[in-house]
């Protein structure tokens, strides 16, 4: 938003549209405190998943990460954010995409949206494995993973795409001033790749707490639901525990999105 309105129409947006503050707090709570802690809304695959939520509970190092990334969300206003984006929120025909269920529109970090709907992606990845049959070819299952990442790719690299022709474009706003790069394109680029290399940070940060809400906090996927064996389930489940787990404590640690891909493929 600072790259395309003047600060004084900012916080007018802000005061105007921020005021969502019950849902917001909904939000809050059941993605970035809730989880952490012993809940009445949460639920998990018991008994398997007994020692994973405990081991939750007291790791320091992933409460603090948690923390931090509730911390920019509270406080970050960078664009109006859908706030409760999934695959489901996503309608799709073969020349139209609208998105529905705006009711926790809020003004949020940028990396919140482009998270969830990541997150969402790859919960359903790690579902394929629980959903084979006998009878069914694995080839189908495995094609459709190798889909779901390369969809995960092209959302990022996508996203990253036309933001950056919107920098060029429409850039009328007050933040990171056209002025200072007008004869610089080298001081420029190195400006960009700080701003990606920060919101594909938050954008893995926000993905992981969407992941790991889901599988041991409230409001479960069907992709995972649907697996009926649940120790096979909970097998799938401690996979994405493991990769959200990674995603939001060691979020700086991925250059790219091909990185998180790769890194979610060898985890068995």
């Amino acid at each position: 938003r600072d790259l395309h309105y003047p600060l004084r129409r900012q916080r007018q947006m802000c005061i105007r549209d921020s005021a969502n503050n019950v849902l917001a707090q909904i939000t809050e709570q059941v993605i970035f405190t809730e989880p952490y802690i012993i809940a009445k809304n949460n639920r998990h695959t018991t008994p398997y998943l007994d020692s994973d939520v405990e081991e939750i509970r007291k790791d320091r190092k992933l409460k603090l990460a948690i923390s931090q990334l509730k911390h920019k969300f509270q406080n970050s206003t960078e664009a109006l954010l859908h706030a409760d984006l999934h695959t489901g929120s996503v309608m799709v025909t073969a020349d139209r995409t609208a998105v529905i269920d705006p009711e926790f529109s809020y003004f949020g970090p940028i990396g919140f949206d482009i998270g969830a709907l990541i997150g969402n992606l790859f919960l359903s990845y790690f579902s394929q494995d629980g959903l084979k049959t006998q009878d069914e070819k694995d080839k189908q299952r495995d094609k459709y993973k190798l889909w779901l990442l390369d969809q995960i790719v092209q959302i990022w690299n996508g996203f990253v795409k036309n933001w950056s022709a919107l920098w060029v474009k429409d850039h009328k706003g007050d933040g990171y001033p056209p002025s200072f790069w007008k004869d610089d394109p080298i001081g420029f680029k190195e400006v960009q790749d700080y701003f990606y290399k920060n919101l594909l940070s938050d954008t893995l940060g926000f993905a992981g707490a969407k992941m790991l809400r889901r599988i041991v906090g409230v409001a479960h996927v069907a992709d995972l639901e649907s697996i009926k064996d649940t120790s096979v389930r909970a097998q799938c489940e401690r996979r994405v525990l493991k990769v959200a787990k990674k995603l939001i404590v060691d979020r700086d640690s991925f250059d790219s999105i091909e990185a998180v891909t790769k890194f979610a493929q060898s985890v068995h």
